[in-house]
């Protein structure tokens, strides 16, 4: 019998996903940050410039915002059975926009507490844009940089996430 996860075809598991869509269900996400030791972590932004301001010459002028986390709380490195929370920031529709960076602030203050290992792709970058707005410094914690490790792997090749992901899963691309 194999051990490899992989070997049995695709995992994912909607059910192991959960969104937080106001500031009431943000208490369970941070009791489970506190539980769980292994945490994958991405932010996505409103560009490349984590000091964007509306108007400005970068990020199409559109002013740095973070709108979205994600969250992949483990509690072993062989959990096969982790969580994924979903906290949609800063869209402008959103119930959690007026309050975004209290929000990412809690939930930063929150990692950087709990003492979690963390593992991101291009995670460096992601602990830029969570200190510009939070001021919660996160990359002491983190451990493990898919895009560094990629990069070892194979230097004359993109880092892509999309790209390296589909290839290194043997699964159609995404996009």
């Amino acid at each position: 019998m194999t051990t490899d996860p992989f070997a049995q075809g695709d995992l994912f598991d909607p059910t192991r996903i959960a969104w937080i869509w106001d500031a009431d269900n943000l208490d369970t996400l941070i009791r489970e940050i506190h539980r769980h030791p292994f945490i994958t972590f991405d932010v996505e932004g409103t560009g490349l410039d984590e000091h964007a301001t509306e108007g400005g010459p970068t990020n199409g002028g559109v002013a740095a915002r973070v709108t979205l986390l994600q969250l992949t709380l483990a509690k072993s490195l062989d959990d096969l059975d982790p969580v994924t929370w979903l906290v949609p920031l800063s869209h402008k529709g959103a119930s959690l926009f007026p309050q975004w960076v209290a929000i990412l602030r809690r939930c930063a203050q929150a990692l950087l507490d709990s003492g979690a290992d963390l593992t991101g792709h291009n995670g460096r970058f992601d602990c830029r844009w969570i200190f510009a707005a939070t001021g919660v410094d996160l990359t002491p914690h983190l451990s493990w940089d898919t895009m560094v490790v990629e990069h070892l792997l194979d230097e004359n090749t993109t880092t892509k996430l999309k790209i390296r992901a589909s290839r290194r899963f043997g699964v159609d691309r995404w996009d």
